[in-house]
């Protein structure tokens, strides 16, 4: 059963971009269990979670065995020095049906109810999708050099016929 957890991997390392490296760290693996892997963090930010403690509590929520809240919240206070569980986020995937909650049982160790998911197939489709990239701007043209009017001097210059002056200025 572990092959239908997430387990896609993508390249991009958030570990180093999203400030992961102080949460793992610092991760207090006696209250919140094992570290999520590099893969499921890439995973959730792939379905649309906000790098930091939303994408962590997705990827400890994906993990095999789930999560409690507890285990959520003491690794976000780890890493980051406050907590959330992030239940409207794991109710978005779900209900967008992306991810689906699997039954862990009523709870872990400590009593508490364990959360997990786990990707559907529309997930799956999602993460199997090539990362659009945005087309490159078009480097800008270099501006034409734009001629600036030149003033027109219409009074008589000494010295220079009426007639030669009328040519010069038509």
């Amino acid at each position: 059963m572990a092959a239908a957890y997430m387990e896609f991997d993508m390249t991009k390392n958030t570990n180093e971009a999203t400030g992961y490296k102080v949460a793992f760290k610092n991760w207090p693996t006696k209250l919140a269990g094992p570290k999520p892997s590099q893969a499921l963090l890439d995973q959730v930010h792939a379905l649309g979670c906000r790098a930091g403690k939303q994408a962590l509590a997705m990827a400890m929520y994906a993990r095999e065995g789930g999560a409690s809240d507890g285990q959520v919240k003491a690794a976000c206070i780890a890493g980051w020095g406050s907590s959330g569980s992030h239940h409207n986020k794991r109710r978005d995937l779900v209900g967008a049906g992306l991810v689906k909650e699997i039954n862990k049982g009523v709870s872990d160790a400590q009593g508490h109810k364990v959360y997990a998911i786990q990707l559907t197939a529309k997930g799956t489709a999602k993460l199997a999708k090539p990362v659009e990239a945005k087309p490159a701007k078009p480097a800008k043209a270099a501006k034409a050099a734009k001629e600036k009017p030149v003033a027109v001097v219409t009074e008589p210059v000494p010295g220079v016929s009426p007639e030669v002056q009328a040519q010069a200025t038509a």
